[in-house]
């Protein structure tokens, strides 16, 4: 006859993300469960190089703005904006984008790392889209700022939240990939 079943949580050690759950009864040993992935592990390069191309891709997008701003001014349709006008946008976007991204820590530890980095390449790609079939100049600093702000926004931490979990002896070179 076995005693009770004991469970405790064994202190982190430099091979596991989290603590381990440890079950043992009165007359076995006690059994380490295992980890669910290691830190150090050849899939923190992989991730360290995810997240640069989606680093790469967002704010290049975004910082890319002034490539097409003169094209955007002689625009008819848009109203021959003027460059403070066309500039808006973009300046709305970077602009507030620091601001909210006090909050994508947060976020990204409900919603996880992988998701939100997902959501901010979909969203500046939606600003990129849905600004290219505006129809007045308010319709495009709408559609331009407002996802690309989000999606500028919510991408540091999550990346370097997504780095980290992989990594560990290992996270300078990972983070100096990644950024």
């Amino acid at each position: 006859k076995t005693g009770p079943l004991l469970l405790s949580m064994s202190a982190r050690n430099s091979t596991t993300t989290k603590p381990s759950v440890v079950v043992a009864s009165a007359s076995e040993p006690l059994l380490e469960a295992p980890a669910s992935r290691p830190y150090d592990h050849w899939y923190g390069w992989v991730v360290a190089v995810c997240v640069f191309l989606v680093q790469f891709g967002v704010f290049g997008t975004m910082n890319s703005y002034s490539t097409f701003s003169h094209d955007i001014g002689e625009d008819e349709q848009l109203g021959r904006p003027t460059p403070t006008q066309v500039s808006f946008g973009n300046a709305l976007a970077n602009g507030i984008a620091p601001i909210l991204s006090v909050f994508s820590g947060a976020i990204s530890d409900r919603l996880g790392h992988r998701l939100c980095l997902a959501l901010c390449a979909l969203l500046v790609a939606l600003a990129s889209l849905g600004s290219s079939y505006a129809t007045s100049l308010p319709g495009f600093i709408a559609a331009y700022s407002i996802p690309g702000c989000l999606g500028s926004a919510f991408l540091s931490s999550p990346g370097a939240g997504a780095v980290s979990s992989w990594m560990e002896k290992n996270l300078p070179a990972g983070m100096g990939i990644a950024y």
